[in-house]
């Protein structure tokens, strides 16, 4: 997810079309802030759980992290659970 999505840090009023309606709308985002972070953390953690209880790898990536990084991490990791 990109940092944007992460944090909600736009500025202002901001227009959010829904991709498959087509439908808008205008929100202020300094007073929807606190409640979108928490709705993200809470889905963010259940498909975090879900992942886990599958037993498959789970990592949150921002897009401003270098991929290179995350997969060197993965495999890292991998590594350990196979010892």
């Amino acid at each position: 997810m990109s940092r944007n999505e992460l944090e909600l840090d736009f500025k202002g009023y901001s227009n959010f079309e829904d991709l498959e309606t087509g439908e808008t709308v205008q929100v202020d985002q300094g007073a929807i802030r606190r409640t979108y972070q928490s709705n993200l953390k809470t889905y963010l953690d259940q498909v975090k759980q879900r992942a886990l209880d599958k037993q498959i790898f789970y990592r949150m990536l921002s897009t401003d992290e270098p991929l290179d990084l995350a997969i060197r991490d993965f495999l890292n990791q991998r590594k350990k659970l196979k010892i």
